[in-house]
């Protein structure tokens, strides 16, 4: 079976997630309303319920400006990417495997990923992490859970932040900068090039080790990943905002025009905001994306066969699905010359499943669903999931350009 490939890149301000004071500044956006940097536009009564025309919205550059929701503000793509995907990895509960798991960077911006990538790619663990298999996170780790557990070894090139037990006692743990541990560490070897805090109850076996330094205090973690009702994007108010604010009209395009077809389907969307009611059909859809694109969907997107979105060079676009994705075969989203311009949100639970010949070349939101990948899989971007499922080892190179996303937001 050919390797999975998932290629994203996307864009953002931040140099680095590699140490410990940007993950508070991290925590402390996600938790903003009035003044969070995704609003950049205010408005008021009909300001906000009239959507520009298909012409006008087209005149402008940079990301999509999605209409106002419930606070009555309008929202930039950009800075909504900026704000998501922040992580190479973010699950909003456990991460389990029996496999491998490696991370790392590069910049799109500057040209294409070349090993060995750099290390700006963290990870993200609202729950626990156990897995049998090894892992080098070129980045910083944080694991909110009462236990991180890995195989053979684990090798973080940035800081270690795990807020309970680490390590089995066959690990070899090396941590590049400095390590915050919640509880009791039991390892075959243990070097911190910086300072391993630990509490003052919490034992430490490891027959070998290096420490820059010992620290006993008390140690917190706080979940990294913005997951919950009070930190989850409103996908469903998104869409809803543009059920009837859109331009179907300009293109002569059907809310439910991809509903019921039973052949296989082609559709090019131009510059411009579209709304549909669902995708479902007995066959495979290519949808082809020439200009600056939202897509609005309120329902899944239910197809027995393969589902291609090709972004040309010059487009970009936010794919919104209200509920859930069931593809019956390759997944592919985006273009890997330019992956940045391609992100998509998931509001729906369940699986999201990529074969073997599956190819993501954008950003996945999906705080709700799994990701279940049945082949080895490489990653080019960012995933923020509820959890990631994979059966063979998988890598992922995370493109810091889309900390620069919200770069690019016009100011209306």
């Amino acid at each position: 079976m050919p390797r999975a490939r998932v290629i994203a890149r996307t864009a953002l301000g931040l140099a680095s997630l590699g140490s410990l004071a940007t993950l508070a500044t991290l925590v402390s956006l996600a938790g903003c309303t009035t003044e969070d940097i995704v609003a950049i536009q205010r408005c008021t009564g009909a300001a906000c319920a009239a959507p520009d025309d298909r012409p006008g919205y087209c005149q402008q550059s940079g990301p999509s400006i999605l209409l106002p929701t419930i606070g009555g503000s309008a929202t930039c793509a950009g800075a909504l990417a900026t704000r998501t995907f922040q992580f190479a990895l973010c699950t909003c509960t456990d991460y389990s495997s029996n496999v491998g798991l490696t991370t790392d960077s590069f910049d799109s911006a500057t040209g294409p990923y070349r090993a060995p990538g750099g290390v700006a790619a963290a990870v993200g663990i609202n729950g626990k992490l156990e897995s049998t298999g090894s892992a080098s996170i070129r980045g910083s780790l944080w694991v909110a859970g009462a236990e991180l557990r890995f195989g053979p070894s684990l090798d973080v090139s940035g800081d270690l932040s795990a807020a309970g037990r680490l390590g089995s006692a066959s690990t070899s743990v090396r941590v590049g900068g400095a390590a915050r541990v919640g509880s009791d560490i039991d390892v075959a070897s243990l070097t911190v090039a910086g300072t391993l805090s630990l509490p003052a109850a919490a034992t430490l076996a490891a027959p070998t080790q290096s420490l820059g330094a010992l620290r006993r205090e008390a140690v917190t973690v706080a979940p990294p990943c913005p997951c919950g009702a009070a930190s989850e994007i409103d996908i469903a108010a998104l869409v809803e905002a543009h059920r009837s604010a859109n331009h179907n009209a300009d293109i002569g395009l059907g809310v439910d025009s991809l509903v019921g077809f039973t052949q296989d389907q082609t559709r090019e969307l131009p510059c411009g905001r579209y709304f549909l009611s669902r995708i479902d059909g007995r066959a495979g859809l290519t949808l082809v994306i020439t200009g600056r694109v939202a897509l609005f969907i309120a329902g899944d997107i239910t197809l027995t066969g393969a589902l291609r979105v090709d972004v040309r060079p010059g487009g970009q676009l936010d794919l919104f699905v209200g509920t859930h994705i069931d593809v019956g075969s390759d997944l592919s989203f985006g273009s890997p010359a330019a992956p940045a311009d391609a992100r998509l949100y998931v509001g729906g639970g369940g699986a999201i499943n990529l074969a073997g010949n599956s190819v993501i070349a954008g950003n996945l939101y999906a705080p709700r669903a799994d990701l279940v990948i049945s082949g080895g899989a490489e990653v080019f971007g960012a995933l923020l999931v509820q959890r990631v499922v994979h059966s063979a080892p998988l890598s992922l190179h995370h493109d810091v350009a889309v900390r620069r996303a919200g770069d690019s937001c016009p100011v209306l």
